[in-house]
C-alpha cells in the first residue's frame, strides 16, 4: 500500500470514530429523553401493571448508557492509538483495522438494539394507553 493510500485510510479510520462518537451522542440524547417521558407516564400513572413495564425499560436504558460508557472509552482509546501512531507499518495498520472492525461490530449491533427498545418503548406505551 502506497503512502498516500496509507495516510487516506488512516484518516478514514479517525473519521469513522468521530462519526461513532456522534452516534453515541444521539443515543445518550434519546435515552435522556426516553427517561424524561418515563416520569410523566409514572406521574399519571393509574395501572400497577404499567409499573413493570416501566422498570422492564429502565432496567434497559441503564444497560444501554453502560455500553455507551464502554464504547466512548473503547473509541478514545482506538482514537489515542491512531493518532500516536500515525506514520505505521502496514502490520500495524492492519492490527488497527482489526480493531476498528470489531469495535464497527459492535456499535452497529448497539445501535440496532438501541433503536430496536426505543421502537418498543414508543409501541408499548401507545398500544397500553390506548387500549
Amino acid at each position: 500500500m502506497s503512502t498516500v493510500n496509507k495516510k487516506i485510510l488512516h484518516k478514514q479510520l479517525l473519521l469513522e470514530l468521530e462519526s461513532w462518537n456522534r452516534c453515541l451522542d444521539y443515543m445518550q440524547s434519546e435515552i435522556v429523553m426516553l427517561k424524561n417521558r418515563m416520569v410523566h407516564i409514572l406521574k399519571d400513572l393509574t395501572e400497577k401493571k404499567m409499573l413493570a413495564l416501566l422498570e422492564h425499560y429502565q432496567n434497559n436504558f441503564i444497560e444501554i448508557d453502560k455500553s455507551i460508557v464502554l464504547f466512548r472509552h473503547d473509541i478514545a482509546t482506538q482514537t489515542m492509538i491512531l493518532r500516536k501512531n500515525h506514520e505505521t507499518e502496514m502490520e500495524i495498520l492492519l492490527e488497527k483495522m482489526g480493531r476498528q472492525k470489531k469495535l464497527r461490530k459492535e456499535i452497529r449491533m448497539a445501535e440496532n438494539l438501541f433503536i430496536k427498545l426505543s421502537e418498543s418503548f414508543n409501541r408499548s406505551f401507545t398500544d397500553k394507553l390506548v387500549s
